[in-house]
């Protein structure tokens, strides 16, 4: 069939889709090009956002899962969080994961904690429950997601920050506190993982 050929539609003539950069196009108006051919003019467009949902707080306690990030987790030493199940039902993949972390002292500039993510789609795992964990090496089936610094040599909290991809029904965190001198600061909650989901919202065509 040539290019701007038309079907008729309960009595009435349309254009047939166009090809275009995004794959085929359905235009309301057209224009005639020197060749004959008919392109699209006016198109609608929708945008789409990306909508934050509910949050998920691993800590101590008060929080969705727990996860003791308090000063158990020695210098050279790490810490693995409950099990965190999210649901049966179809749930988004995409989370921004958000780290605050302090340790007991002035830290040593380049300090870090490096954080850990494990999903699957049964609950079975090496470590599946809140518990300190060492060597390193026993994180080894996790994928490491980011690291928490030390930026400034000062007694307060740090904080940071990513995006990562969650396909598992059961989620478990883990931290490794990497720093040579200082355990995580005793205060309890102080240090805490938090996981927002977020999907496409689409907009209304305009």
């Amino acid at each position: 069939m040539r290019l701007g050929a038309r079907i008729s539609v309960n009595r009435r003539t349309l254009p047939l889709p166009q090809p275009g950069l995004r794959g085929l196009i359905y235009s309301t108006s057209s224009k005639k090009t020197r060749h004959g051919a008919q392109v699209g003019t006016d198109m609608a467009t929708q945008a789409i956002y990306m909508k934050a949902g509910t949050a998920v707080t691993f800590t101590a306690s008060g929080g969705d899962v727990t996860f003791t990030l308090d000063d158990t987790v020695d210098l050279g030493d790490g810490q693995v969080s409950n099990q965190w199940d999210r649901g049966a039902n179809a749930a988004p993949a995409t989370y921004k994961w958000k780290a605050a972390i302090k340790w007991v002292a002035t830290p040593t500039l380049g300090d870090s904690v490096r954080i850990y993510l494990f999903d699957s789609p049964t609950t079975t795992g090496d470590l599946t429950s809140d518990a300190a964990v060492t060597p390193e090496t026993k994180f080894g089936n996790f994928r490491l997601i980011g690291t928490c610094i030390c930026s400034v040599a000062a007694d307060q909290v740090f904080y940071a920050s990513g995006i990562v991809e969650i396909l598992g029904r059961y989620v478990n965190l883990g931290v490794w506190n990497a720093s040579a001198t200082k355990d995580l600061n005793a205060t309890a909650n102080v240090s805490y993982i938090v996981l927002t989901p977020y999907y496409p919202d689409i907009q209304a065509a305009a």
